[in-house]
Formats: structure tokens, sequence, C-alpha cells
């Protein structure tokens, strides 16, 4: 009896502690690839985003094809509850890789989760969000 207890006690507790993210991204640019990168930490957000890191230290959710008419992506992702933020970009011309300019700064169009920016990206604090069973989210591609 006293193991049928603890089985149900981590059931429940292995459930509660299961989140789901449903993303709608929107804005898209035109025919391409999104591409949509998850961070459960600031260091991991900090050196690929703000550091510019060759490697990348984030997960990736997956890379969607669109098509040139294509207005919203809709994407579900099932992770564990914590504070995450995610990073999307139109890979326009396809080469898998956030093209960007001399100074660094993308040419196609990007977009963070609570629609966050700042120069060279915003803070893990100002988009991070809190997932906890499932949370719904809105990016909002812009290009800069």
């Amino acid at each position: 009896m006293k193991n049928l207890f603890l089985s149900l006690l981590f059931f429940f507790i292995s459930v509660a502690s299961a989140g789901s993210l449903d993303l709608s991204i929107k804005g898209i640019g035109g025919a391409g690839n999104i591409t949509a990168i998850i961070y459960d930490s600031e260091k991991a957000y900090n050196k690929d985003v703000k550091k510019r890191s060759s490697e990348s230290y984030g997960t990736l959710i997956g890379v969607f094809p669109v098509s040139k008419d294509q207005k919203e992506l809709r994407i579900s992702y099932k992770t564990q509850d914590g504070r995450y933020v995610v990073f999307v970009f139109n890979d326009v011309n396809k080469n898998n890789d956030l093209d960007s300019n001399f100074f660094g700064i993308p040419k196609e169009p990007i977009g963070f989760t609570n629609d966050a920016w700042g120069f060279m990206g915003p803070s893990y604090e100002e988009a991070s969000i809190e997932i906890k069973g499932l949370t719904r989210a809105i990016i909002n591609l812009r290009k800069i």
C-alpha cells in the first residue's frame, strides 16, 4: 500500500510539473523558414543572443517552412514548468542562419517572447515568460 501511495504521489508531481507552450508567431515577412529557439537560463540566452556566439546554447524548438502569403504560424512545445525565453527569426533565404549586417544588426525579421526589444536583444528578464501548465504566448516578428 505504501508503494502504491508513493507511486501515485510521484505520478501527480511529475504531471504537475509538465508544461506546454502554445506559440503564435505573427508578422511573418515572406516565404522561408521560421526558426524557434528556447532558452532555459539567462547564461545560455546571453551567450547566444547578447554575445552572438557561433555555437548555440539554446534548445531548437524547430524549423518550420512558411509560404509567402502566410501571416501566422502556431507551434506547440512541451517542456518542464519554469522560466524561459523564446527567440524566433524568419530565415527568408533558407540558409539556416540569421543574416546580419556589418554591425551585427539582423537583416531578417526577429521576435522574442513578451514582445521584448532592446539594443542587441532584450535582457533575459524582459523577454522571459513563466511556463506553468498550458501557457500561451504571441511573438510578433519585426524587421529592424
